[in-house]
């Protein structure tokens, strides 16, 4: 299928959004960013339901894309703004104009260049791809410990973990992503007695320790990359990055999915991981603050990574450059 890459999205009646004030468009590295309730996640979720809110997840497998978004908050009808009428989502994705439609009972069609296609295969179908590169097609990380349970479960699993073995992701999110943040020196992870464990190097010989041993945050960042190694989506969608981590780890965590060649999309409210970004300074990247009207209509205002930075060198306070910096 090759990179799936999202160049602009608008979003009519959908969650706590009205509309967007204009089309947003993206870079290959967005971090979004804006006060509790300014419309961060729902973008993502945004997102993460085209090409067609029915696609079905891998993992964890249990349920289609629409589904995780419906559960996380109490139902399709709340998915829809005022909980009645229509969603609307449009973007334009590898050249084709895509509108996804979703009512309030979860009922879903897609548009692909005005031309209807209803299921999952039919989009598959009019994108010229496979339809199981389509289920690969984006990931979106929420904000949600029973899915982060739910995703490592499915990692236990022997079809994929060979995979996770073979393509020698195992080692290689322990060295990029634990190794740099822990004072301890670990080589791997692996499964023992069917739970995730990293083996730490010592004199007397390895012991293997629980990965939930080194903090929540290291725990996220490690299942999260693992999963992602294995699927290698074309668009990462990661909601609250910064839950539980330090600022090294945070680091470390924008540091690796800007070397990778998927688009990515970060929501945070935090600004622990705006002042770690202008460090990195991503390519081909973009700030994006957001702020809702009093008519719930979401407004943006775009920065580049050398924008972000002169404000920083100014002197602006991190923690008041959202107010410093209104739209």
């Amino acid at each position: 299928m090759g990179n799936m890459y999202v160049k602009s999205i608008y979003v009519e009646e959908f969650r706590g959004i009205r509309r967007l004030a204009e089309p947003l468009k993206l870079a290959k590295f967005n971090l979004v960013i804006g006060r509790n309730n300014s419309g961060k996640t729902a973008l993502l979720e945004a997102l993460y339901l085209i090409p067609h809110p029915h696609i079905p997840l891998i993992i964890p497998s249990t349920e289609k894309r629409l589904d995780l978004v419906a559960d996380v908050h109490g139902g399709k009808q709340s998915l829809i703004y005022g909980y009645s009428g229509e969603a609307s989502i449009s973007c334009e994705l590898n050249g084709l104009a895509i509108r996804v439609k979703i009512d309030e009972k979860g009922n879903a069609e897609a548009f692909i260049n005005m031309r209807r296609a209803l299921t999952p295969s039919s989009v598959a179908s009019s994108m010229e791809v496979e339809e199981e590169a389509l289920w690969r097609s984006s990931y979106f990380i929420p904000s949600d410990t029973l899915f982060l349970e739910r995703v490592q479960r499915e990692l236990l699993k022997d079809n994929i973990w060979s995979r996770v073995v073979k393509i020698g992701a195992h080692v290689s999110a322990v060295k990029e992503l634990v190794n740099p943040v822990v004072s301890d020196t670990y080589t791997e992870v692996l499964i023992e007695k069917d739970k995730l464990k990293l083996r730490k190097e010592r004199k007397e010989g390895p012991l293997y320790i629980h990965i939930s041993d080194l903090g929540g945050g290291v725990r996220r960042a490690l299942i999260v990359a693992l999963a992602l190694e294995y699927l290698k989506p074309s668009l990462v969608l990661w909601d609250d990055l910064e839950s539980s981590a330090h600022p090294g780890l945070i680091e470390a965590l924008l540091d690796w999915l800007s070397r990778r060649e998927w688009q990515v999309v970060v929501a945070t409210h935090s600004l622990d991981v705006l002042f770690e970004y202008s460090r990195i300074s991503p390519k081909n990247s973009q700030v994006v603050l957001l702020r809702k009207d009093s008519n719930d209509i979401l407004r943006y205002r775009v920065f580049s990574p050398e924008e972000i930075d002169e404000l920083l060198d100014g002197g602006v306070d991190p923690r008041r450059i959202i107010e410093v910096i209104r739209l």
